[in-house]
C-alpha cells in the first residue's frame, strides 16, 4: 500500500478508537505532557495533530479522555476532558512460565497480558535451555515489560502486568505457599487423564487468585511436578496430544478467560 494509503487508513483507525497512551503521574482533571517515548510515536509515527482525542492511563486501572492541544517532535501536551474511570479489577493470574527458546517469550508476554495476566514470573527449571546471565536477564526484562506496555494499549487494558526477575521452582512454590487462599494448576504433558477444565472452573468459581506453572520446551521433569504438587498445585493436562510451551500457556489463560466470562454473563441474568 503506498504511503498516502497508510496515513488515510491510519485517518480512518483513529476515527473509530482514540489512541491510548500510559503517563507516568495519577491522573487527574488538567493538563499533561506525555512521556518522551510516547510523544515521539504519537508525533512522528502516528502523526496526530493538536485537537486529536486520545485516552490516558496510568497502568492502575484508572483512564480519562484527553485531546492534544501542542505538539512538537518530541513532546506532546495534552488536556483531559470528563471525569476519570476505573475499571473492575479482575482476579489476579501469576502466569509461572520456564523460560523457553528465542523469542517465545515474547509472544507469551503479548498475549498473554491481552488475556490478563496479572504477573508474569519466568522460571528457571531443570529443562530450560536458555542460560541467562545477569546483563541478558535485565535485557530480556526490559524488553519483555516493553511489550507488556505495547499490548495493554492496543487490547484497552488499564493496568499493566508486572514482569518479574526469574526465579527458582522452590522460591515460586513458596510464595505460592505463602497464599493459602490462592489456586495453583501446574500443566503436564503426562496428565492426559486430568483435565484442565475442571480445575479452571473450580478455581474461577473461588473467586481466589489462580497460579500457574508451565514448563519449557523439554516440559518439566517428574521431581518438578512432585514438588509443585506437595505445594499444592493441582496438575492438569491439555489431552493426548503433546503441544509447545507457548500452546499450553495460552490454552489455560483463554481457558480461564472463557470460563470468567460465562460465569459473569450467567450472573447478569
Amino acid at each position: 500500500m503506498s504511503r498516502k494509503g497508510d496515513r488515510e487508513r491510519m485517518k480512518e483507525d483513529q476515527g473509530t478508537s482514540a489512541r491510548r497512551f500510559i503517563v507516568n503521574d495519577v491522573l487527574t482533571a488538567g493538563a499533561f505532557e506525555l512521556p518522551p517515548d510516547q510523544a515521539r510515536h504519537a508525533s512522528r509515527v502516528l502523526r496526530l495533530r493538536v485537537g486529536d482525542a486520545i485516552l490516558l492511563f496510568d497502568a492502575r486501572g484508572h483512564e480519562i479522555d484527553a485531546h492534544i492541544v501542542a505538539i512538537d517532535k518530541d513532546r506532546v501536551c495534552v488536556e483531559t476532558s470528563g471525569g476519570m474511570r476505573e475499571r473492575p479489577a479482575e482476579i489476579p493470574i501469576v502466569l509461572g512460565q520456564g523460560i523457553p527458546k528465542g523469542k517465545k517469550m515474547d509472544a507469551i508476554v503479548r498475549h498473554g497480558t491481552e488475556l490478563g495476566v496479572t504477573v508474569f514470573q519466568p522460571l528457571l527449571l531443570s529443562r530450560c535451555i536458555p542460560r541467562l546471565e545477569a546483563e541478558r536477564v535485565d535485557t530480556r526484562l526490559r524488553r519483555w515489560k516493553r511489550i507488556a506496555e505495547e499490548a495493554c494499549r492496543q487490547c484497552r487494558r488499564t493496568d499493566i502486568p508486572s514482569v518479574e526477575a526469574p526465579l527458582s521452582l522452590e522460591a515460586f512454590c513458596a510464595l505460592f505457599t505463602a497464599l493459602p487462599q490462592a489456586g495453583g494448576i501446574l500443566l503436564y504433558e503426562n496428565a492426559a487423564d486430568a483435565p484442565l477444565l475442571p480445575c479452571i472452573e473450580h478455581m474461577v468459581d473461588s473467586g481466589a487468585p489462580i497460579w500457574i506453572v508451565i514448563g519449557p520446551e523439554g516440559g518439566l521433569e517428574p521431581d518438578e511436578v512432585d514438588r509443585a504438587r506437595a505445594a499444592g498445585f493441582q496438575v492438569a493436562g491439555l489431552g493426548p496430544s503433546i503441544v509447545r510451551t507457548q500452546t499450553a500457556s495460552l490454552a489455560a489463560l483463554a481457558g480461564i478467560r472463557l470460563v470468567r466470562e460465562a460465569r459473569r454473563t450467567v450472573s447478569k441474568r
